[in-house]
C-alpha cells in the first residue's frame, strides 16, 4: 500500500513539475519577445544617422516615427491585455485559484465564422487580404 501511494505521489510531482516546465517555457518566450522589442527601441535611434540618408528624411522625421510608434504602442498594449484577460477570464481564474477553489479551463476562441475589417488599403492591407479571403468560405 505504501509503495502505491508512493507512486501516484510520484506521478503527481512529475505531472506538478511537467506543468511548471510549461509555464516557463511560455514565459521565456514572452519575455524574450519582449526583451527583443525593448532591444530594438534602443538600438534604433543608434542607427538614425543609416536611416536617414538611406530613407532620405531628416532626424525631426524619424523621430516623429519613433515617438508615433511608442505613443501607439502604449495605448494599445493596455486595452489589448484586457481583451485577452477578459477572453480568456484570467483575473476571474486568478482570483479562484487564490481563494483555493479550482479554476474553470477555457480554451482559446473559434475564429471561424469571424469577420476581418482591413482598415486602409497599404501594403500590409494589401499582403493580408487574399490570406484573409483563403481562410474565408464567403
Amino acid at each position: 500500500m505504501v509503495d502505491v501511494l508512493a507512486a501516484s505521489q510520484r506521478t503527481k510531482g512529475h505531472a506538478e513539475s511537467q506543468g511548471r516546465s510549461d509555464e516557463s517555457r511560455t514565459l521565456a518566450g514572452i519575455s524574450t519577445a519582449h526583451w527583443v522589442s525593448h532591444f530594438h527601441m534602443f538600438v534604433l535611434p543608434m542607427l538614425f544617422p543609416f536611416l536617414k540618408q538611406q530613407l532620405g528624411v531628416d532626424y525631426i522625421q524619424l523621430g516623429f516615427a519613433l515617438t508615433l510608434f511608442a505613443v501607439i504602442s502604449g495605448l494599445t498594449q493596455a486595452p489589448i491585455g484586457y481583451l485577452v484577460d477578459l477572453s480568456r477570464g484570467i483575473s476571474r481564474a486568478t482570483a479562484d485559484y487564490h481563494a483555493g477553489k479550482k479554476p474553470e479551463i477555457v480554451l482559446g476562441r473559434q475564429l471561424a465564422g469571424s469577420r476581418l475589417g482591413i482598415i486602409g488599403y497599404g501594403s500590409i492591407g494589401r499582403n493580408l487580404a487574399p490570406v484573409a479571403k483563403s481562410l474565408s468560405k464567403e
